[in-house]
């Protein structure tokens, strides 16, 4: 089961960055068989971040 302890073992998530409650949510999905799950926050992930959005 995927919960908030585990989700970065799963997926990218810039949900440390955003202050406050997020004002939306975009999930991308990279297509199977993407074995590489981001280990630091991307530009992307930042550039969400500012607007509010939480970005998986």
């Amino acid at each position: 089961m995927i919960n908030y302890d585990n989700l970065r073992s799963f997926a990218y998530s810039n949900d440390k960055l955003i202050t406050g409650a997020p004002r939306g949510i975009a999930v991308c999905f990279s297509g199977l068989g993407c074995a590489a799950v981001c280990e630091e926050d991307t530009d992307e992930g930042e550039l969400f971040a500012l607007a509010g959005g939480l970005r998986i």
